[in-house]
């Protein structure tokens, strides 16, 4: 379940016993690549596509927002650092904010990546041709010995961000390599990690920089698909000689804070490691991994505000107040991926719940919904957006200012979502599960047999999902539907077939033929969620409900050739704000009601939200005001309250600011 600060429930139950750890780098046989099993395989990426409001807010943030423009607003995405832009003796790339010569690396990477995952799911043309032609651009400049990276040859295997922008870029070229059926692109890839864990051997140290360690996201898939422990033990290694890494995992929290000793406890760095150990723990089956795993995410959960958003100013130590402590994009998406990670490996539902609640609230609450700008980072209440922490409060397409970082990252936020939304059930019988909901197509094979599934629904938007099914033949499976917490009274219906609940899924099971059909309803109710600082925010169904503020908008910086801007956001005067939820009625909702709005346009529900929630709160001085809540990513909540105090004769509000 959600827990009040956005954590999760932990996996229960024993873990097995303990076994050897990888040795030597001979492949390994697929069936003997986990000592202990993922509960779930992931399908490959491409199976799984957006369709509904997530195609049409893809689609449109590569025909008009940042995702598919970025090269053309600022240099960090466009200097060409893995090809013809290398840092070379005398001639860094160093043309950021931070005059690292590996910054580039990372931005360029990490957009990339993100511009060909959405470019691949959404198959737009424009876009395909752009990713094609970029994919095809890196494989011309891959040297000889299949080296891919940022660096001549005199400067290769030193450290300096290596191994980190190599992860960064990587990750998108295989998504392609599996979307596109392009074995040449995999090939590349392989080729290029192979070098450089040659050119990292001989007992020569690391010198890491503050991301390096992840590589691992590269060397899993790569252990996954070839079965070579060269991967693992290079994972291992990489894992126990970065310094400070397992001693955090370890011991996460001194004095109520994130431990400092791993780079300084910044945000986006501490909850990308977390998927390391659960990847170590199914390949090496040592129980131990999965203990720091488990320990370092309940750690985390502490530190979470309502949205799900991980305390980040850059570092994790505050507590998540809903007023004046931020929140930073890199770090919503790092906690996604380690938490769609962490159920994947365990099979915990509450581990997709809160990767779900965090899509849905912190990510949509921290960018346009056209995604033209995000906020870099962000606070929970916001009543002004005005440069506060270090200019990292505006909106911006680039927040070149700062660093180009949140942004490329904010690209992947929705590709990893969807290509997660259904993953494969480990076990005898054929069975597929729903882990994260919402409007996508599925193109698999189930025991030999070509399967479509479509998954019709507005959802988050709507409680209701049809999912219909078309085998290519009549086949006997079992469908997983996760049971959101949230959810007090769900329905399932499914002509002739067996339902039982078995932990957070539903089990579906029946002889399938094309056409089957699923209904499935999921009962939305007004529920408060707490937070620090004895206010709540209101939950309806998996959104968050936020009193919306009018604000003025300031351009400040604009970028030549494009329409899209930086700009501040001011509150305009005399907007009541200091308002409380009726004690009176806390029993019932706080007597907030739904209603569907007239002009809601379901392709594109948070221009003019779909659902809002109509009530009354109370003024300081008692007398009640009409208000009307939208989801947290409308346009029209850019400032807004989430948090409220509850107010009553007893307790008059306070103004929480």
């Amino acid at each position: 379940m959600v827990a009040a600060a956005g954590g999760v429930l932990l996996p229960a139950g024993e873990v097995a016993s303990a076994q050897s750890e990888s040795s030597g780098s001979q492949p390994t046989a697929p069936s003997e690549l986990y000592r202990i099993q993922p509960t779930f395989s992931q399908l490959k990426f491409g199976d799984i596509k957006p369709t509904g409001w997530i195609l049409a807010q893809m689609r449109r943030d590569l025909r008009t927002g940042f995702a598919g423009h970025l090269d053309e607003l600022c240099r960090e995405a466009s200097s060409d650092i893995f090809a013809s832009g290398r840092n070379s003796p005398g001639k860094p790339n160093r043309g950021n904010a931070a005059s690292e010569a590996w910054w580039n690396g990372e931005t360029e990477g990490n957009w990339r990546s993100g511009h060909i995952m959405l470019s691949c799911l959404t198959q737009d043309p424009a876009s395909m041709t752009k990713a094609k032609a970029y994919v095809d651009h890196i494989l011309a400049s891959q040297d000889r010995d299949g080296y891919i990276g940022i660096f001549s040859p005199e400067l290769r295997y030193g450290g300096n961000g290596e191994l980190w922008t190599q992860t960064c870029l990587f990750r998108g070229l295989l998504a392609y390599a599996d979307a596109a059926a392009d074995l040449r692109v995999y090939e590349a890839v392989n080729r290029a990690v192979d070098r450089t864990i040659e050119g990292c051997a001989g007992g020569k140290n690391f010198h890491f920089t503050q991301h390096d360690a992840l590589y691992t996201d590269v060397l899993e898939p790569l252990y996954a698909r070839t079965g070579d422990k060269k991967y693992l033990d290079f994972g291992l290694r990489i894992y126990h000689e970065r310094p400070h890494l397992m001693e955090f995992h370890q011991r996460p929290l001194a004095g109520g804070k994130f431990q400092n000793c791993y780079e300084t406890g910044h945000g986006a760095t501490v909850a990308e490691s977390l998927r390391m150990p659960f990847w170590f723990w199914g390949a090496t089956g040592n129980e131990e991994y999965l203990k720091l795993g488990v320990g370092a995410i309940s750690a985390m959960n502490g530190f979470t505000m309502p949205s799900g958003a991980l305390v980040s100013e850059e570092s994790v130590d505050a507590p998540p107040k809903p007023w004046g402590i931020g929140y930073e994009y890199c770090t919503i998406f790092e906690r996604q991926f380690s938490l769609i990670n962490a159920g994947q490996k365990v099979g915990d539902a509450a581990y997709f719940q809160a990767a779900e609640h965090l899509w849905f609230n912190a990510a949509q609450g921290s960018r346009e919904p056209d995604g033209s700008a995000i906020v870099y980072c962000s606070f929970e209440n916001r009543l002004s957006i005005h440069d506060e922490l270090d200019k990292r409060q505006r909106f911006s397409p680039t927040h070149q200012h700062v660093a180009v970082c949140c942004n490329p990252n904010a690209t992947r936020v929705a590709a990893y979502f969807i290509s997660n939304a259904w993953m494969r059930p480990e076990g005898p019988e054929p069975a597929l599960a729903a882990t994260l909901y919402g409007p996508c197509e599925v193109k698999t094979k189930l025991a030999g047999v070509p399967l479509r599934i479509e998954e019709r629904t507005n959802y988050p938007y709507s409680g209701d999902v049809e999912i219909i099914l078309r085998p290519a033949k009549p086949l006997s499976f079992c469908l997983w539907l996760r049971n959101p917490e949230w959810s007090r009274e769900t329905k399932i219906a499914c002509s002739g077939a067996t339902i039982s609940l078995v932990g957070s899924f539903w089990q579906v099971r029946k002889e399938w033929k094309d056409g089957d059909s699923i209904a499935i309803h999921f009962d939305r109710t007004v529920r408060e969620v707490p937070a620090l600082g004895n206010e709540f925010a209101l939950q309806y169904g998996p959104l968050l409900y936020v009193l919306p503020v009018e604000g003025k908008v300031e351009a400040v910086k604009t970028y030549p050739g494009s329409d899209l801007q930086d700009y501040f956001v001011t509150k305009s005067d005399h907007v009541e704000t200091d308002l409380g939820l009726a004690a009176a009625t806390r029993d019932d909702g706080f007597g907030f009601a739904p209603r569907t709005a007239a002009d809601a346009n379901f392709d594109y529900p948070l221009d003019n939200p779909v659902d809002v929630l109509d009530g009354k709160m109370l003024r300081k001085d008692g007398t009640p005001a009409s208000v009307t809540l939208v989801p947290m990513g409308a346009r029209s909540a850019r400032l807004r309250r989430v948090t409220f105090p509850i107010a009553s004769d007893e307790n008059p509000i306070k103004a929480g600011a």
